[in-house]
């Protein structure tokens, strides 16, 4: 009987947790405590980063590191002004806490970003970034199952 080893389109169950490595170790999901995940691979639900990591992985492996911008490096490029007209267009709320996601529609896609701050005239700074851009991360995973 061969073992199934995971591959790009391959549906895998398992669990996974991902933090912040910081003085609090934020932690951002983790499955350990509860039910699994299944995802399949190459679709996106996790970053590329991390779905190399799985690929080659067979049933009862687990994986336990750490990975420098596994998110993709910070991009202060992506830090963006946004006009009060423009937001007023594109998002129903008007009042914004800092840290708040607000998704914007482009022409081909949506995109969310960050809020940062509003300045005096109403215009409001937004980052574009992944939130987890730039971090490192502490990344636990065991796989129960492939199908």
């Amino acid at each position: 009987m061969s073992q199934n080893i995971i591959a790009k389109n391959s549906f895998v169950t398992l669990h996974y947790s991902i933090s912040i490595i910081n003085d609090e170790n934020q932690i951002i999901a983790d499955t350990f405590d509860g039910s699994p995940a299944t995802i399949t691979i190459g679709y996106g639900n996790l970053p590329s980063t991390l779905e190399a990591l799985i690929i080659g992985k067979s049933e009862g492996e687990e994986i336990n590191t750490t990975l420098n911008n596994a998110f993709g490096e910070y991009n202060q490029e992506l830090r963006r002004l946004i006009s009060k007209n423009l937001l007023e267009e594109q998002s129903a709320e008007q009042e914004f806490s800092a840290g708040d996601m607000v998704s914007f529609n482009t022409n081909e896609r949506q995109i969310a970003g960050t809020f940062i701050s509003m300045n005096e005239t109403g215009d409001a700074l937004f980052d574009f970034n992944h939130p987890l851009a730039g971090k490192n991360i502490a990344f636990k995973a065991r796989i129960i199952g492939i199908l």
